[in-house]
């Protein structure tokens, strides 16, 4: 699958955020993964799924009608 940037995106999604875990670091919380391990677990996972259909162009059709989906302003 080809990456897409359509310069949308819908308010709260995570894509459009930044993590920031220093709140709950505070509180003692230690990762048990470090973040290159997760990713490249995460990133075999993706491999296993094998080919993926389309199945988010109703839905996103969907969300723009309902104007849900915004045009993200020039950098």
């Amino acid at each position: 699958i080809a990456p897409q940037f359509p310069g949308e995106f819908r308010p709260g999604e995570m894509r459009a955020l930044i993590s920031d875990g220093s709140r709950i670091g505070a509180l003692g919380f230690q990762p048990q993964t470090p973040l290159e391990e997760g990713i490249g677990r995460y990133l075999a996972w993706v491999r296993e799924q094998g080919a993926v259909g389309e199945y988010f162009g109703a839905a996103q059709r969907q969300l723009r009608r309902r104007r849900v989906v915004k045009q993200a302003a020039p950098a």
